[in-house]
C-alpha cells in the first residue's frame, strides 16, 4: 500500500500515515525499515496488520 508521513510522535514512539483515500493509519516506530531518516511528507510504501495498523513500512522507491 501507499501513502505519506502525516506525523510523528517521538515521545511516544509512533507515527500516522495519510493515504491517498485520506484514510489515517497509525504504526509504531519500530515499524521503520531503512537507513534513511523517517520525517513527515516522505512517501512510503507498507503493509497492513490483521489490526488495521501499518507494519513493514518503507519509503517509496520513487523517494530513494
Amino acid at each position: 500500500m501507499e501513502g505519506k508521513i502525516l506525523g510523528i510522535d517521538t515521545i511516544e514512539n509512533k507515527a500516522v500515515i495519510i493515504t491517498k483515500n485520506s484514510e489515517r493509519i497509525r504504526f509504531d516506530l519500530f515499524e521503520w525499515r531503512a537507513t534513511i531518516p523517517i520525517k513527515e511528507g516522505l512517501e512510503i510504501d507498507y503493509e497492513l496488520n490483521e489490526l488495521g495498523q501499518a507494519i513493514n513500512v518503507y519509503p517509496s522507491l520513487a523517494t530513494t
